[in-house]
């Protein structure tokens, strides 16, 4: 019975774990995403004024 509660725990922690990961990484690649896209739009002279 100890056991496999100590196993529970144990994927729990690892579920969690495998989730801040996964939840990091996806923020990561979005804020590359914005800044490659603000890059593209300095080299396009998007940001120029339009007079």
């Amino acid at each position: 019975m100890i056991v496999e509660i100590v196993i529970l725990v144990v994927l729990a922690g690892a579920f969690v774990i495998l989730k801040i990961f996964q939840t990091e990484s996806e923020r990561k690649r979005r804020l590359e995403r914005e800044e490659k896209k603000i890059r593209d739009k300095a080299a396009t002279g998007g940001f120029s004024n339009k007079n």
